[in-house]
This record gives structure tokens, sequence and C-alpha cells, in this order.
């Protein structure tokens, strides 16, 4: 990525998504597409980090919290509003950064079941089924055991 600016989001967006205040890599040119007056366009700024990251994969570490709460917050905004398969796509993006966040990984199961992407979902949802802490975690067991059950597993919709 040639010709590579870095700028920081406001303080109050900050604090309202949680984040550290840390400098984001924006294409030259692309920072009036990113930022204006009124809002930030996070899945710009989101793809302006992956495409930064692909590049300077050393720097993953740094972004690793920041990153991930921001694909977070774009997957779940853009699977409310009923594109699951761009979700999926921001919810991986976090994975890529934060693999051990468990919240992004159901949320990355969820959309891929509802994008109809079930073998992926299915994976998804078995790596979650080894983690002790979702067991208690109804809001994923209930679909995870609707998609086996459809998908022809019934021993596996009955254990979980």
């Amino acid at each position: 990525m040639s010709n590579i600016q870095f700028y920081a989001l406001a303080e109050s967006v900050c604090q309202k998504l949680n984040l550290p205040p840390i400098p984001f890599p924006v294409r030259s040119g692309r920072e009036k597409k990113i930022f204006n007056p009124q809002s930030v366009a996070l899945d710009l700024l989101l793809d302006e980090l992956e495409k930064y990251l692909i590049e300077n994969p050393e720097e993953k570490i740094f972004y690793k919290e920041a990153g991930s709460r921001l694909a977070a917050v774009e997957g779940i905004k853009l699977g409310e509003e009923g594109f699951p398969d761009h979700a999926a796509h921001y919810f991986e993006l976090g994975l890529a950064l934060d693999p051990d966040n468990l919240a992004l990984r159901s949320n990355y199961a969820l959309a891929l079941q509802s994008a109809g992407r079930k073998e992926e979902a299915m994976r998804q949802y078995r790596f979650l089924l080894q983690q002790p802490v979702i067991s208690s975690q109804f809001p994923v067991l209930i679909p995870a055991a609707r998609l086996f059950l459809d998908s022809g597993d019934p021993v596996t919709a009955h254990q979980i």
C-alpha cells in the first residue's frame, strides 16, 4: 500500500465503541470517503485496515483489540440490516486479529448460518462446542442444534 496516512478516531467515537485511541491506516485519498462530520464509515475503515495488515502482518497485534471490536460492531450492524454474507466477512476479519474471541466466533457462526453457508457454520459451531464456557450460552446453542438437526445430524443436535 503506497502513501499511507494514519488517522485516529474522535474521542467520542472511541468512548462510544469502547476503543483504545489508536491511529488507523488509510490510503491517501480515501479519508474523505471514510471520515465525514457526521460519521465514520467503519466498513471502509476496516477494509483499509485489512489491506494494510496483508502487507504488514507484524502489526496485527497492535490492532487486535480495536480491529476486532470494530469488526464486531460492523458485523452486527450488517447482520441486523439483513446482509449476513457481509457480516460474516467482518467477523472473519475480527477473528483474524483475535482468533480466541468466542463472541466473535459465535456471531460468525450465526452469520454463516443466516447466509446459508451451513458447512462453514457447523465447523464454527463444532469449535465453539469444544469450549467449556459455551455450554451455558443458550443463544449459541439453539441455532446450532437447529442447524445440526436440519443437516441430518440428530445425534449432535441432541448432544447440544
